[in-house]
């Protein structure tokens, strides 16, 4: 399990990447992310599925495009991916989105 912190401007288009460790084999599998105001909320800010970049080298990515960015206020989120295979859920991956100002709003 990785814990990672991601930074970003309001409205920007950014790819995370992950490889798991130890390498594992991911081809097949399927991802949910999950951002939250408050950790270990229900209140969902939105949800994104990340894609397998490379199955045999434990490689999955999420693009977190402009259009969801720009309504985030500035501020902390949480933020998880879980694997989401029946029977085989397990978080992946978590930590804190910073959403930072910028001088223009991304129209």
């Amino acid at each position: 399990m990785a814990q990672q912190s991601i930074a970003i401007y309001r409205g920007e288009t950014i790819k995370v990447t992950w490889t798991l460790e130890p390498l594992t084999d991911i081809t097949g599998w399927t991802f949910l992310m999950t951002v939250s105001k408050q950790a270990n909320s229900s209140a969902k800010v939105f949800q994104a599925t990340p894609t397998v970049v490379s199955g045999a080298a434990g490689t999955f990515a999420v693009d977190l495009l402009s259009a969801t960015t720009a309504l985030l206020p500035p501020g902390a989120y949480y933020w998880d991916v879980w694997r989401n295979d029946a029977g085989q859920e397990r978080l992946l991956a978590f930590g804190v989105l910073s959403v930072a100002a910028n001088a223009r709003f991304p129209a």
